[in-house]
């Protein structure tokens, strides 16, 4: 038998309340993969990932969890450059409508 994966795309999703109204699908799919793996229940559009407990290697299992579920590859800087959660999901969109 295969020996489970500790992937972060395999792991069990936790339930994740979002504050406040407007938020977008993208947004919704970051908050799954930040409340998964930083181990968040209630997020905000305006929530940074710093301020939660992201830190380097967080955000490469993050950026690892994005690609398969959004199809977009964030890099490192993308997380200082855009850290709360609209803005990071806002350079998602960006990168996915540029290809």
């Amino acid at each position: 038998a295969a020996a489970p994966t500790d992937a972060p795309a395999a792991r069990a999703s936790r339930a994740v309340t979002f504050a406040g109204e407007g938020v977008t699908e993208t947004e919704r799919v970051l908050g799954q993969v930040w409340a998964d793996l930083l181990g968040v229940d209630t997020l905000a559009r305006e929530t940074e990932f710093g301020d939660i407990g992201g830190d380097s290697l967080t955000a490469l299992d993050i950026a690892e969890a994005v690609e398969a579920r959004l199809g977009a590859r964030l890099d490192t800087r993308d997380f200082i450059d855009h850290p709360s959660l609209a803005g990071l999901a806002n350079r998602i969109d960006e990168l996915r409508r540029a290809g």
